[in-house]
Order: structure tokens, then C-alpha cells, then sequence
């Protein structure tokens, strides 16, 4: 599945607006999962049905600077992610598991097609999807090792009209590193029988002996 994902802090509640960071990503997931469809759309043509299984995504965040130039924010190490200084702060892989949990409904056009609209939730075991998770570090530290783009990228209030130029101590509230990230899907499905025939006996020169299906 492709999808893309974003949040900025100018459509945030009105507490966190004055942070002004934002943020828009690209998700590559692969997965693998089990469905349990409510009806037998051989009797119903509608039916509910939930899924859950296992899946590895792919994102890199990335953000515009004031002069809208595009930055990916992982390597700039925001929260001193990869510092000497905050050794308990490790780079985030771009690369996660995922949980995902949905339920939707199909319906079945004929016998061969089936049209569905599915909501999918993906519960993550990380909390930098949007690079946003802890606090803010040291300002001279994180000059000194990634440079002023970083710097300007991690705390962007003074770009405000009434925002604070100045950048906060550090150990301040950045984000909040208590609840992991989610992201989700939703959409139209469609799934086209190749080949419904259910063929039990066949041999060269011979014809095959079809189990019925049922066809409202």
C-alpha cells in the first residue's frame, strides 16, 4: 500500500499553534493480513468484515523551510537524536512494524467482482513519524553538530509575526513521548475473481466436474 501522511501545527488546537512544526511523509507498507468476512457473499451481497495481521513500512519525514526549500528531517537530528550529548536518544530507522486493525464492507457486484470501502488503523511501536517526540536540546550543541538548518528546523515560533525568536532551554517540552504514533488507511477496494470455478476433477481429454455456486 502507498499513502501520504502530514500534519502542521497551524490547524493544531490553539496551545500548540505557537510551535509551528510540520511535517509530510510518504508510507510504502507491505502486509500481511487475515479478514473475516461477517456473510457469505454467495448468499448476501453485503456483508461487514474486520482484519488484522502484520506490516513493515517505509516513511522520511520532511518539512519546507521559510523560503520553501525542501529538508528530510531525519538526519538533522531535531531532538539530538545520534548526539554524543544525549546518548539515549538514538537515530529512528525509517524503515518500522506496524500493527493493522480495520473493519469495512463489501459488496458483490456479480460473481465475479466485489466492490468494498475499508478503514484500516496502524498502531506503531515508535514515536517519530512526524520527528516530533521529547524535547528540545541544547542550541549551541545541536549548531555545533548538525548546523543551522537544524537549528531553524527544530524551532520555528520566531517565524510567527508574534512568536518567540527565541530558542528554548534545554529539556523543554517538544512534544509528548508518553503515547506512540498511529497512522491509518481508508479507501475503495476492488477484487476481481480470475478464475471462481471450483474444479475438483480433471484429467487430459476428459471434463471436469465443478462443485455449484450459488448466484442470487
Amino acid at each position: 500500500m502507498y499513502g501520504k501522511i502530514g500534519a502542521d501545527d497551524q490547524k493544531n488546537k490553539p496551545s500548540l499553534q505557537f510551535r509551528n512544526l510540520n511535517f509530510q511523509s510518504k508510507v510504502f507498507e507491505w502486509n500481511l493480513l487475515g479478514e473475516y468476512t461477517l456473510f457469505n457473499l454467495y448468499d448476501k451481497k453485503l456483508s461487514p468484515y474486520v482484519f488484522g495481521g502484520i506490516a513493515i513500512f517505509h516513511f522520511n519525514p520532511y518539512t519546507y523551510d521559510s523560503l520553501g526549500t525542501k529538508y528530510f528531517l531525519q538526519p538533522l537530528s531535531t531532538e539530538g537524536q545520534g548526539l554524543a550529548a544525549y546518548p539515549d536518544r538514538k537515530p529512528y530507522k525509517l524503515t518500522q512494524f506496524s500493527i493493522p486493525l480495520g473493519i469495512g464492507v463489501k459488496y458483490r457486484v456479480n460473481r465475479d467482482i466485489v466492490l468494498g470501502y475499508e478503514f484500516g488503523l496502524r498502531k506503531t511501536f515508535f514515536d517519530y513519524l512526524d520527528d516530533i517526540s521529547k524535547t528540545y536540546v541544547d542550541q549551541a550543541t545541536l549548531l555545533t553538530a548538525k548546523g543551522s538548518k537544524a537549528v531553524e528546523l527544530a524551532y520555528r515560533a520566531g517565524e510567527l509575526k508574534d512568536g518567540d525568536p527565541n530558542y528554548p532551554l534545554d529539556g523543554t517540552i517538544r512534544g509528548g513521548a508518553k503515547y506512540k504514533d498511529w497512522y491509518y488507511f481508508s479507501g475503495v477496494t476492488l477484487s476481481i475473481g480470475i478464475n471462481t470455478t471450483n474444479k475438483i476433477f480433471s484429467r487430459p481429454g476428459k471434463a471436469s466436474l465443478e462443485c455449484p455456486v450459488k448466484v442470487n
